[in-house]
Order: structure tokens, then C-alpha cells, then sequence
């Protein structure tokens, strides 16, 4: 008895040296990529398993070969690398083909990662001489910060040694400097890829011309389906939760009396597997019948053209709003409009058109052009309901309220038919 409930026990726990806990690691040649995904530059990690890297036409991405070490990670079925155990950069030239044909061979380039929102926002990539200015631009952006905050330090300490000595204040206090948003990693050194739409293959050749084992991949590129102008509308209650408008066909919904704000961008729909395969190439879950809209670059150039039924069109211009937290112990924000330029970023802050929206209605906004013209895919209506939205809640529970009225009518008629009164004749 003793003997099964050990072989159980082993069945069950596993062996210590297999557990899933840790997984076996293999040496192998990867990519590292930092890959524009239509919105930014996205981080991509390309095992050997991944034998195919998915890129986008006619923009440039950084991929960078390296040795590491490899595991396989059940819980999300994907290979991971331990960078702290192996971090090799290989040196060597990077050659492209096109079947038998050599399309490219590259060598490194200086590049840098561009934060323009903060560490935590979307990516820009810097290449040559551009890399050294941007990390030489932030590193003296860096530098006048400190600067600033030293005296603002020393003006705030002197400030309150003189409110000690006469309590009633004679001047306001100093203003604590803002802190720079945008970040700039140091430059370092990639394959700069950018093609046309096709079917590659890449490998990694040593000084000697000699291709690195384990380094060949194939690489796809394929471009955008089709392209238009989407919207994001930021509603006044969620300002971090913004709504998404990508194709003309969709109609934008808003509570009456208040104002939204409505951010254009450049919109691009593509495949769905080789949208998600760009961000990992691991990626077996999505769909090859499926498409999928990304927006890209904000675009506030045009001005808004905003027209109600029946009444003047009136255009809008951008502005720079700030999400300010209430004062007190009560949750809860205020969105105000400010007199900066309206392309600077903020980090609680944004910027947009604002659209007041008085009463229930339909509006529609669209962007315009050069000439007074309406620009493509750019229009929409804005369906505008009351301040509680029962139209919409009526609208939603239709399907449930005809679905139950046809259930309880079908049953009616079933007790009620003659095969249902002979039934209970015959049971009776």
C-alpha cells in the first residue's frame, strides 16, 4: 500500500528536477525587435520557435541578434528568454533575400527610443545622427530641471523663513518647475530594417561572410487593407477611458448638455493574425479570417466642422486640456481648458477638440480639408440623447422584450390548440 500511494504521490508533485516550476533552458540565437505596430514602436521577442517575423511596409524597425537562454512557459504557452542568465549581442551583417535574390545586407546603426509622452506612452524611434541629438536634447532638458528645482528648493526655504518672521505674506510663493515628460534612451546600435510588402528571408552573416547558425528566419511584410480617419471620444466622466470611432459607419452616442472631446487619427485596418503575429510572433490565437482597425498618429492640423439639423456648421479648434483632482477628501476631477500650445503633452492632460452638445438631437463632425472640403472617411453623426439615456437603454432591451413576448404567445397557443384539448381530454 505504502509502494501506490508513493508512485501517486510522484505522479502528482512530479520529479524535482522537471518540475514545471523550472523548465529546462536552451542556448539559442533570437531576435530583438523594437517593431512599429501602427500606433508606436512595440518591444517583439522572437524565439527560434517563432520561425517567421512579421513587419510593417515601408517603416523602419529596429532588430537586434542576440544568445540567450530559452525556457518554455506552460502557464502562457509561450518561450520566454532569461536575459540574466545569457545576453550575448552578436556582431556581423545582417543580409535580406528575396528568394535567391540578396535584397539588403546591413550593418548597425545608431538608434534611440523616443518617449514623447513619458516612459509609460507610445514609442518613437531616432536613427543616426538624430539618436545623439535627441539623448543630448533630453540629457540638457534633464540637466535644466535639476537646475530649476535647486533654486525653486532655496526660494521655497527662504519663503518660509520669512513667513516665520511676519505671519501675513507679502508675496506669493515660489512655483515648483515641471517636471520634462518626454524620456530618450541612450543610443545604441541595430539592423535597421525597412521593405516593401513581401516574403523575405533573414540571417546573420559573421565577418567572414559565413551565416550564424540558428540565425535564418523568414520575414513577411505586409501592409494595411484599407485606410480612413478615426475618432476617440473622450467622455467628460471617463477622460482616461476614451471611446473609439475607426470607420465612418460608426456612430458616436453622447448625453445631452455637456461637451465631449473628440481626438482625429490616422486610421489603417489589417489582418488580424498578422497584426497580432507583428507584437508576438508566437501568437496562434487570432484569426487569419478577422480584421482589425489600429489608430495611429493623432492629426490636429484640420480644423472640426460641427453641424446640427438645421442649423450653421461651426468650426473647432484644438486646445489643450488639463485634468485637475477637486480639492478636499471628495473624489473627483475638473477638466480645464488651457492657454499652452495645443501640441505640448501633458501627463494629466490631453489634447482635443471640444464639442458642446446642448440638447437631444443629431449633430455630425467631420474634419475639413484644403478648400472648404470634407475630408475622407472623416464624417460622423453624434447622436445626441437626453441626460438619462433611456433611448438607448429602450433600444438595448428590445431584442430581450420581443424574444419574451413571442416565448409567452407561443405557449399560449400551445395549451390552447385542439391537439393540447384532446391531450387533456384523453389524461383526464
Amino acid at each position: 500500500m505504502s509502494v501506490v500511494l508513493a508512485v501517486i504521490l510522484l505522479t502528482l508533485l512530479g520529479v524535482p528536477g522537471d518540475s514545471p516550476a523550472q523548465p529546462k533552458a536552451v542556448t539559442e540565437v533570437v531576435y530583438g525587435l523594437s517593431a512599429f505596430d501602427g500606433e508606436g514602436y512595440s518591444p517583439v521577442f522572437a524565439p527560434q520557435a517563432a520561425r517567421t517575423i512579421y513587419l510593417l511596409e515601408g517603416v523602419p524597425n529596429a532588430v537586434i541578434p542576440r544568445r540567450t537562454q530559452v525556457y518554455f512557459w506552460p502557464l502562457t504557452e509561450q518561450y520566454l528568454p532569461d536575459w540574466t542568465a545569457l545576453n550575448e549581442e552578436l556582431d556581423g551583417r545582417l543580409r535580406i533575400r528575396r528568394g535567391e535574390e540578396i535584397v539588403q545586407e546591413l550593418e548597425r546603426r545608431p538608434y534611440a527610443l523616443v518617449y514623447p509622452r513619458g516612459p509609460y506612452g507610445p514609442r518613437e524611434l531616432a536613427i543616426n545622427d538624430e539618436a545623439s541629438a535627441r539623448y543630448a536634447a533630453f540629457q540638457r532638458q534633464q540637466r535644466e530641471y535639476e537646475n530649476a528645482l535647486e533654486r525653486y528648493s532655496r526660494e521655497h526655504t527662504r519663503h518660509v523663513e520669512r513667513l516665520r518672521r511676519r505671519p501675513a505674506p507679502q508675496e506669493p510663493p515660489p512655483r515648483e518647475p515641471a517636471k520634462p515628460l518626454g524620456v530618450v534612451s541612450p543610443p545604441a546600435k541595430a539592423f535597421v530594417v525597412s521593405l516593401p510588402a513581401g516574403t523575405y528571408t533573414l540571417a546573420l552573416l559573421t565577418g567572414e561572410g559565413k551565416e550564424v547558425e540558428g540565425s535564418r528566419r523568414d520575414l513577411v511584410v505586409f501592409r494595411a487593407r484599407r485606410r480612413g480617419i478615426g475618432y476617440k471620444i473622450i467622455p467628460p466622466a471617463r477622460w482616461n477611458e476614451p471611446l473609439q470611432s475607426p470607420t465612418a459607419q460608426d456612430a458616436i452616442y453622447a448625453v445631452g448638455h455637456t461637451s465631449v472631446y473628440v481626438q482625429p487619427y490616422a486610421a489603417q485596418e489589417f489582418n488580424e493574425a498578422l497584426y497580432a503575429r507583428l507584437r508576438n510572433p508566437q501568437d496562434r490565437k487570432a484569426s487569419e479570417a478577422r480584421w482589425v482597425w489600429v489608430l495611429g498618429a493623432a492629426d490636429f492640423s484640420k480644423p472640426l466642422q460641427v453641424k446640427g439639423e438645421g442649423a450653421s456648421s461651426v468650426r473647432v479648434k484644438p486646445s489643450l486640456y488639463l485634468v485637475v483632482q477637486t480639492e478636499g477628501t471628495k473624489l473627483g476631477y475638473r477638466i480645464l481648458k488651457q492657454s499652452r500650445d495645443a501640441l505640448q503633452p501633458l501627463e494629466h492632460g490631453f489634447t482635443a477638440y471640444e464639442v458642446a452638445i446642448s440638447q437631444a438631437g443629431r449633430l455630425t463632425i467631420s474634419l475639413v480639408c484644403n478648400q472648404d472640403e470634407i475630408c475622407p472617411q472623416s464624417q460622423r453623426d453624434v447622436v445626441v440623447v437626453g441626460q438619462t439615456p433611456f433611448m438607448l437603454y429602450a433600444a438595448a432591451s428590445f431584442p430581450l422584450l420581443l424574444g419574451a413576448a413571442l416565448i409567452g404567445y407561443r405557449r399560449i397557443s400551445t395549451r390552447s390548440s385542439p391537439a393540447a384539448e384532446s391531450d387533456r381530454a384523453e389524461t383526464g
